[in-house]
């Protein structure tokens, strides 16, 4: 990916920072499977991906008058990726001459298309006043149009802006919620800003800020590198070498109980001074155990994943045997990137199933059935509101009857609520507002937010329902596991 950037503003704050980052570029990098010629000849007959990308590769060759007529033949065509490099020349006075407003204009022309890197810019442009007068509100709107798309600078803006109310009203938790996304997208101001705030929240908390200060030194920051040596007193250069090929394996006990008994563990790990990180294989298995029919010993618990620099990585899965005649069991998967739940959940009980979707630790999709044929089909937007199509078949808990329930939601608002009563064939109907608003035959927003607060929580601790597992929790929900060697 070829970037083209203003300037990045840093924060060594112990706090939120307040500094919004302005990074122009463009998401686009250059295609090398087709020969030039072919690209040429493509272009030449009016291709605007073949046109981009020729300006793409003239801009890196710094032919940058030419590189601008390319983008420009594009541009003409609606071509996004190519609008928002010819508005950075513009902005930048290279290739062309120096022209804001120019840049502005053509920004907006590509945000209009929905590209992310534009819409960002466009946010970055009323944010300072570039080519058009300042308007923080428009830049809020825009930052935000960008991080729903998982934009990470746009995240850190949108943070940033709720932490200093520009544009959007303060927001404490919102601004966190958006640093740690841009975080865990891999946008490096961020990245620090949580370190530093997780190492100023305590010592329980030491081992999520190591985890931040290495995804920003694997980016080769030196400012990273320094952060990671004065709270390690090693150096990160030295990691590889040093630490990672240290690898030891931890066989024992684990300071978890289940059901009163110990668990046995097995994990492998590194050290870095008195920090014992996580690296590879876990295991854990409950000294409590069932027995089959066949006469066979099985854990009542196991839990099995993987872990790399301390953070779940890869599909882990929770296993609790009932020690039934059958011998059945719940099954619980959970996939993880980087330490964020991102992508499935499957939990398969013999009673009922769960399956749902995540995106950097946001529950996007939701189904659940159980075999008296109930089911709950749902959709989330990124900030954790019902948004799309809701549907409900359940049981009355009053009188047995089925009651069905379904709505079109936008971000937590849904105008057409419905409830069905199959028993009687009562129908009511209402408006579901995020706010908890009551329209009409007093309807809450709480009778789904409450239900899929609860299924949704049982799929994704597992076993928390039943209060003999409550000190499981730090896996099954996917915590941060270190270890402090003291």
């Amino acid at each position: 990916m070829e970037n083209k950037e203003l300037f990045k503003s840093t924060s060594s704050l112990g706090r939120i920072c307040s500094v919004i980052a302005f990074v122009f570029w463009s998401l686009a990098g250059i295609a090398q499977d087709s020969g030039e010629k072919e690209l040429l000849e493509k272009a030449n007959l009016g291709n605007p991906e073949a046109q981009y990308k020729i300006g793409e590769s003239l801009f890196e060759k710094k032919e940058f008058t030419k590189a601008f007529e390319w983008y420009s033949k594009a541009a003409m065509q609606g071509y996004a990726a190519a609008e928002c490099d010819m508005s950075y020349c513009y902005y930048a006075g290279i290739g062309v001459e120096k022209n804001v407003v120019k840049a502005f204009e053509w920004y907006s022309k590509a945000a209009m298309q929905g590209y992310a890197a534009a819409e960002f810019n466009v946010g970055c442009c009323y944010d300072a006043g570039i080519g058009v007068e300042k308007n923080a509100v428009k830049a809020f709107e825009w930052y935000s149009k960008a991080a729903m798309q998982g934009y990470a600078a746009a995240e850190f803006n949108v943070g940033c802006c709720y932490n200093a109310g520009i544009g959007v009203e303060k927001n404490e938790k919102k601004c966190w919620s958006w640093m740690v996304k841009s975080a865990n997208n891999g946008y490096l101001n961020a990245q620090k800003i949580c370190y530093q705030n997780y190492k100023a929240a305590g010592s329980e908390w030491m081992g999520i800020a190591i985890k931040y200060i290495l995804l920003a030194s694997q980016q080769e920051d030196e400012e990273a590198k320094r952060m990671f040596k004065e709270i390690t007193g090693m150096s990160y250069d030295n990691l590889g070498s040093t630490y990672k090929n240290n690898i030891k394996m931890y066989t024992g006990e684990y300071p978890i109980k289940f059901k009163g008994s110990a668990v046995n563990c097995s994990y492998q790990y590194y050290e870095i001074g008195d920090i014992r990180i996580y690296h590879g294989i876990f295991e854990a298995k409950s000294k409590a155990i069932v027995r089959t029919k066949e006469g066979k010993t099985i854990p009542v618990l196991t839990i099995k994943g993987q872990f790399k620099d301390g953070y779940r990585d890869g599909v882990w899965s929770i296993q609790y045997q009932y020690g039934d005649s059958n011998n059945s069991c719940d099954r619980i998967k959970i996939t993880y990137q980087n330490g964020n739940i991102d992508g499935s959940l499957e939990d398969l009980s013999p009673t009922e199933k769960i399956n749902a979707e995540y995106k950097n630790n946001t529950l996007i999709k939701f189904l659940w059935n159980n075999n008296k044929g109930e089911s709950v089909e749902a959709h989330m937007d990124d900030e954790g509101y019902m948004h799309g199509a809701y549907f409900s078949k359940r049981k009355n808990k009053y009188n047995g009857g089925e009651v069905i329930r379904k709505g079109n939601f936008v971000h937590g608002i849904s105008e057409d609520y419905s409830e069905l009563y199959v028993q009687t064939g009562d129908v009511r109907r209402g408006i579901i507002s995020k706010t908890g608003d009551r329209k009409v035959m007093d309807l809450y927003d709480s009778e789904i937010v409450d239900f899929m607060h609860n299924d949704f929580r049982r799929g994704l601790e597992g076993l928390l329902n039943n209060s003999s597992l409550s000190t499981v929790y730090p896996i099954s929900y996917g915590l941060l596991e270190y270890r402090i060697n003291k």
